[in-house]
């Protein structure tokens, strides 16, 4: 339910879609335990309609307090790292990448 209401917001609401982006992040929140799982599957949701920087965020997210598999929270981070590179602005992938790896 909630994609349709954010593709028809993107597409005749436009100056509504973050106010119900955010309402979106609450609800999947709130109905979960915040655990790795959720995450991923918010973060493929916001990928797959297009919204990569929410998508990147939803994968940073995920680290010790969610699960304790380290291959998830490395491919959940190299994910984020991926999209970043493809589609933010390099100052911006720098950033995630700098947040994921520091040095």
């Amino acid at each position: 339910m909630w994609q349709d209401v954010l593709r028809v917001a993107k597409e005749y609401l436009p100056n509504k879609l973050p106010q119900l982006q955010d309402e979106y992040e609450r609800d999947m929140m709130d109905r979960s335990t915040r655990g790795a799982e959720t995450l991923i599957q918010q973060a493929k949701e916001w990928e797959s309609s297009g919204e990569h920087l929410r998508a990147i965020e939803c994968y940073v997210k995920v680290n010790q307090q969610q699960t304790n598999d380290q291959n998830v929270m490395y491919k959940c981070w190299m994910k984020a790292c991926q999209l970043a590179v493809k589609f933010l602005p390099p100052e911006k992938a720098v950033q995630v990448i700098q947040h994921v790896a520091p040095c």
